[in-house]
């Protein structure tokens, strides 16, 4: 829902009339509760999806859709609750790729203007996160990301916008050594990507680079 509100918020000065009126009303349609994996008072069953969603409901918001701060003010505490004393979100599954995603998503939460009573608590615990996913990255400019997602370029890619967002926040806050390390490494971490987006034959969504025709990986 976040990137289809992202689309449409991008988007609908290029759409035809038409086609903008059908999107608009088929991403307004429907209430938070119905769409989302969202119990506000069973929260084992919640997740990183969760997140997505609440973020989602936001943008809606952003869009004059709906007002989304009760549906985000009743998640946050939740998530809150599983982000550690190192600023990472722990999922049930302990996937190290969902801290990463997790906290993209909470960024771009701040970033298109969260303000309710948890923005504080949140914003420090992403400022915490930011510093221990520079201290995680190798010297070449990669990240322990493995499970399901391991050799992904969307690994990186993930990283580079989180690098971005906390580059403005030090930035903003005076902090022009910090914002300048995570500028640094958002730089070094595109560049590390070219290799693989860059190849003769075409972009590689994976990093093990097997030829095609082999049909192996």
């Amino acid at each position: 829902l976040k990137d289809l509100c992202l689309t449409l918020l991008l988007m609908r000065q290029k759409a035809p009339p038409e086609k903008e009126h059908e999107w608009w009303n088929r991403i307004a349609s429907g209430s938070p509760e119905s769409k989302f994996v969202f119990h506000k008072d069973h929260f084992e069953n919640m997740n990183n999806l969760t997140v997505y969603g609440a973020v989602g409901e936001f943008m809606r918001g952003v869009l004059g859709m709906t007002d989304p701060i009760e549906h985000v003010d009743n998640v946050l505490p939740w998530v809150l609750s599983r982000m550690d004393e190192n600023g990472m979100f722990e999922d049930f599954d302990h996937a190290m790729l969902y801290d990463l995603t997790t906290r993209c998503q909470l960024e771009q939460l701040l970033w298109y203007g969260y303000h309710g009573k948890y923005r504080g608590p949140l914003e420090d615990k992403l400022r915490t996160g930011g510093i221990q996913s520079l201290l995680m990255q190798s010297a070449t400019f990669q990240i322990p990301y493995g499970g399901r997602s391991n050799q992904f370029v969307h690994n990186e890619a993930l990283f580079i916008s989180l690098c971005e967002f906390q580059a403005i926040r030090h930035k903003k806050e005076g902090n022009l050594l910090l914002a300048g390390m995570f500028k640094r490494c958002a730089h070094k971490t595109l560049q590390q990507l070219s290799r693989y987006l860059c190849t003769q034959n075409g972009p590689k969504h994976i990093k093990n680079l097997y030829p095609q025709d082999s049909l192996y990986g």
